[in-house]
């Protein structure tokens, strides 16, 4: 899971600094049936401890346990909030200073309604999502799967319209 994640964060990185955009990612997979905390729960529990604009979150398991990890942007900083998913508790706080590209505008459309606009549209689980500032211009960019496909949207921040969405089969080797 973490080469998975650090591929993922690479390629967000490599994104912004080709392009000059700030870019955000999340990856959810479907909380094991041990969870008793959700991801807006998770999202919530963040905001308590951090101030800013929920710009990601992802499942991550580590030795055997389940956390979510939370990334919310204020004005300066960008802090990652780590949740374990059985007991709701904040296991750590990491912050990082944002640098000026990476500054994204507060989309009118949060992180979590933009979730469930992907999972409606694409009638699958939400996999991955991502808010990126392209041009001036907020997207959700978000993966939804099935067990035979896979789709990718962009949802307007502002709007919450899709944009574009295009589906493939899934591919059998991934998580």
């Amino acid at each position: 899971m973490m080469k998975k994640k650090t591929k993922m964060m690479t390629g967000a990185l490599a994104l912004s600094l080709v392009t000059g955009a700030g870019a955000y990612s999340y990856t959810a997979h479907a909380a094991n049936s041990n969870s008793s905390v959700d991801e807006e729960e998770a999202v919530s529990k963040a905001l308590e401890n951090e101030s800013g604009t929920p710009v990601s979150f992802e499942t991550d398991k580590e030795n055997g346990k389940e956390f979510y990890e939370v990334s919310l942007q204020g004005k300066e900083n960008e802090s990652e909030v780590t949740i374990q998913t059985d007991t709701g508790k904040v296991v750590s706080v990491e912050k990082e200073a944002l640098e000026k590209d990476d500054a994204v505008s507060s989309p009118k459309i949060d992180l979590m309604e933009a979730a469930r606009i992907a999972q409606k549209e694409g009638k699958g689980t939400l996999s991955e999502i991502e808010l990126d500032n392209e041009s001036g211009k907020l997207l959700y960019e978000a993966e939804v799967k099935t067990k035979t496909k896979k789709t990718e949207l962009a949802i307007d921040a502002n709007t919450g319209k899709v944009i574009s969405m295009e589906s493939e089969a899934a591919d059998k080797d991934e998580d």
